[in-house]
């Protein structure tokens, strides 16, 4: 469901698709719109420091960093 900025042909030599950003489907609807996983997921993704979105990192690392994160 989560879709990487460089996969969509237009998108792939724009800096936040280097960045491991994704993409943000466009919302519609009025009850669940931003709020659903399919947009707040990506979002919040997005929204994290770059040292967090390196795809090299074990799932541990990220696991430990994200939770030092939040508890700040």
């Amino acid at each position: 469901m989560c879709t990487g900025v460089e996969s969509v042909e237009a998108r792939a030599r724009l800096h936040s698709a280097t960045a491991g950003k994704l993409l943000l489907p466009t919302t519609d609807t009025v009850t669940i719109g931003r709020r659903g996983f399919y947009y707040a997921g990506p979002a919040t993704w997005n929204s994290l420091p770059s040292h967090f979105t390196d795809m090299s990192m074990s799932l541990f690392s990220l696991r430990k960093l994200l939770k030092t994160f939040l508890f700040r």
